[in-house]
């Protein structure tokens, strides 16, 4: 069942799409891609035909993608706040946000929301093969040494070259975490 929204503190911490058991999140560790979920918003109201003749499709929405996406409501009278704030101006509207930014608009098109849901997940996953493959090839390259191979580079102890840089590491990590919203996918 989609859950409602009414307060605007709460639409704010739940548009981040963040888990509050995320693996990334557990031992004070930032997230990840993989920790994030794509977040669907329907503003709707009981006196609105059309977003009543929509809501069935909504909830199909929700069972169907469920995995990767949460899905709310806000009616636009009980949360005027969260309808001001998200510049709402006809019925039904439906926001799809990905941490925490606001990624497409759709109004009234339930066809236009599915699909832009199914092109926003595949972007995710591409971005997370991506930044997975990349992490391999740094894992998987020369500059590290282990212990079956011959000590060209001086090395310490749990087998990283002495020369070895752990703010690249930190610095791919962001890049990793934050690709999403590039120029090259608006």
């Amino acid at each position: 069942m989609v859950k409602s929204i009414s307060d605007l503190n709460t639409f704010k911490r739940l548009i981040t799409g963040i888990e509050p058991n995320a693996t990334g999140m557990r031992g004070g560790a930032q997230a990840t891609l993989t920790d994030y979920k794509v977040v669907v918003i329907d503003f709707t109201a009981t006196w609105c035909g059309p977003c009543q003749r929509i809501a069935p499709y909504f909830e199909q929405l929700n069972n169907q993608y469920s995995s990767r996406c949460n899905f709310y409501k806000v009616d636009v009278d009980e949360g005027a706040d969260i309808s001001e704030f998200c510049r709402i101006s006809q019925m039904p509207t439906f926001k799809i946000y990905y941490q925490g930014k606001d990624v497409k608009t759709v109004l009234g098109d339930i066809q236009e929301l599915e699909n832009s849901i199914i092109n926003i997940i595949q972007i995710i996953d591409n971005k997370i093969k991506k930044a997975y493959s990349s992490t391999q090839k740094i894992n998987n390259s020369n500059n590290y040494s282990n212990p079956s191979q011959s000590s060209e580079l001086p090395s310490s102890s749990f087998g990283a070259p002495l020369d070895w840089n752990p703010s690249i590491d930190q610095s791919s990590n962001n890049n990793i975490k934050n690709t999403f919203f590039d120029r090259d996918n608006c």
